[in-house]
């Protein structure tokens, strides 16, 4: 057997002899093990030359200046938070592009948004833009709603239905802007005073294909008005809605009578729904629903005259209002009188 002996920190290992054999064995050991022990300095010396000259190529980029660092704007990274939080559904557009719109007039204004009559310049086409103020998103808490009403209308392709043009932001709200309508059909009811049935029954042949093919893409219509008044609150609209008897008059013929009916049921179970049902009605006996089809059909109306005078607001361009909105709105209102 061996014995091991300590002496000043090395260790030596005593064998007992061996034979012939053995010792023919540990000279082939001994050598793989002077390869090894070879192989380990030069390794060892080439990782000891590698690192100095990283050391050296190291200590030279530091004293030299980074051009690639120094060119890049500090604007591009990190974006403001108040400009990411809108992204991507509202991308940032150059200023040039935004001082191609010309305001022409006030479209409508709501509590969440308001709604302008523009000229895009290049295209020389008008359309209609949603402006909401970023703060009022915030307050409400209705980011994921904005970004999922432009997704949505990015999806659309429905002849009866505004496509989406674009949408942006600038440092203070959001822009949405979309086809526009010369006149609603709620303007137009108020204007005539009364639709014939014919117009009633293609009307309402447009807007149910619409629903349908919206219900279809697992989209609802949430701001659909049914004849109640409005209310306060969504709870109080809500219980008006489910409690509330309405009122058929007398005067309209059955067919029709029948179809609001079945519209107004308060029972969804019962409410007519589907696509089919429609389409076997008796109101609409005789109606191709086809979007095609009922585009050619014609709907005149005797409208009255008015003159138009020009905008004062025509030559201010977009990047002219994104801080005060309420002003410009105020000065539209004046102006219109």
């Amino acid at each position: 057997m061996g014995a091991v002996s300590c002496r000043q920190g090395q260790h030596t290992r005593v064998s007992a002899p061996q034979k012939q054999g053995d010792n023919i064995q540990g000279h082939w050991v001994q050598g793989w093990k002077s390869l090894w022990c070879g192989m380990g300095t030069i390794r060892s010396g080439l990782e000891e030359l590698w690192g100095l000259q990283r050391h050296q190529c190291l200590h030279q980029e530091l004293l030299q200046p980074a051009p690639l660092l120094l060119e890049k704007p500090q604007s591009e990274w990190p974006v403001p938070q108040f400009i990411s939080l809108f992204l991507p559904e509202f991308p940032v557009r150059p200023v040039r592009e935004q001082q191609e719109l010309k305001i022409l007039g006030l479209v409508a204004k709501g509590s969440f948004g308001t709604v302008l009559k523009v000229l895009d310049c290049a295209q020389k086409a008008v359309f209609a833009v949603k402006v909401v103020p970023k703060v009022k998103v915030l307050q409400r808490d209705t980011l994921r709603q904005c970004k999922e009403e432009v997704s949505i209308q990015r999806q659309i392709n429905h002849p009866f239905v505004h496509s989406l043009g674009d949408s942006w932001q600038g440092k203070q709200h959001l822009f949405i802007m979309c086809s526009y309508c010369s006149m609603d059909l709620y303007s137009l009811w108020s204007t005539v005073g009364w639709f014939p049935e014919d117009s009633i029954r293609l009307f309402a042949a447009e807007l149910v294909l619409v629903l349908c093919y919206l219900h279809d893409l697992g989209i609802i219509h949430r701001d659909v008005k049914f004849p109640v008044a409005a209310e306060r609150d969504h709870v109080a609209m809500l219980a008006s809605v489910a409690h509330c008897e309405s009122e058929i008059p007398a005067s309209i013929n059955q067919e029709l009578s029948l179809l609001l009916h079945e519209l107004l049921c308060q029972n969804p179970l019962h409410r007519l729904r589907y696509l089919h049902h429609f389409q076997v009605h008796p109101f609409f006996r005789g109606v191709a629903f086809d979007p095609e089809l009922l585009q050619k059909q014609p709907v005149n109306f005797v409208m009255e005259k008015q003159d138009t005078w020009p905008s004062p607001l025509e030559s201010m361009s977009f990047e002219d209002f994104d801080y005060d909105l309420e002003s410009l709105v105020h000065s539209i209102s004046i102006d219109s009188y």
